[in-house]
């Protein structure tokens, strides 16, 4: 090969590199590997009472809101203002199974010296129900949901709560938990809710509605 002829090749090359730098070949699947985020569902579980937080994400301008709060009750007393475990449970398997969640959160259950007397005898249905929580959330990884991400499983501690009422009061936020207009047992599901807050907004950047719609 003459000198001129590797010369020329050589600056076709560069140039080609040059292009292919400047102008780079847009990723067909890009938009399906970001992860697109809809719904996320929280929950504070406890012994007895458990708080439900379910929030959802407006595509149009990007904002979450609280769309349903309520709580489950394992004894189930009050049948017109909780649901029961297993109707909770059932609803949740089944949730999970069609890959409605893109995000589940939890709060972590401890047990403290000062209340271990108290526990004597406990089955411990919190922890039991994390673990089912868990497990479904687990499960749904390993589904097929594409082009949508596996759901993230996050778990959150209970200090986080309080700062994050004080912020939500400046700030004028109706409670869909209160919205509800059960007192009783509506702390249940606020709680929920004020961890799915803190989640979606401290820990990952989204914007929550300042007032709930009416």
């Amino acid at each position: 090969m003459s000198p001129k002829i590797a010369k020329v090749g050589k600056l076709a090359t560069q140039h080609a590199a040059d292009h292919a730098r400047d102008n780079p070949t847009p990723d067909p699947l890009a938009s399906i590997t970001q992860p697109v985020y809809g719904k996320a569902l929280f929950i504070d579980p406890g012994n007895r009472w458990t708080g439900v937080a379910i929030f959802t994400r407006d595509d149009l301008d990007d904002t979450w809101d609280c769309t349903d709060a309520f709580t489950v009750d394992r004894l189930h007393e009050d049948k017109e203002n909780t649901v029961s475990l297993e109707q909770f449970e059932d609803w949740l398997a089944s949730t999970t199974s069609r890959g409605e969640w893109d995000i589940m959160g939890y709060e972590v259950y401890r047990l403290f010296n000062d209340k271990a007397e108290e526990q004597t005898g406990s089955e411990f249905e919190a922890i039991q129900l994390i673990g089912t929580y868990k497990f479904l959330a687990r499960r749904n990884q390993y589904m097929n949901r594409w082009p949508r991400q596996a759901v993230e499983l996050t778990r959150f501690r209970p200090e986080r709560k309080k700062p994050t009422y004080g912020i939500m009061k400046k700030r004028g936020y109706t409670w869909e938990s209160e919205r509800r207009g059960n007192q009783k047992y509506g702390i249940h599901a606020k709680d929920a809710e004020c961890q799915g807050i803190f989640e979606l907004e401290n820990e990952r950047g989204f914007t929550i509605l300042r007032k709930a719609p009416e």
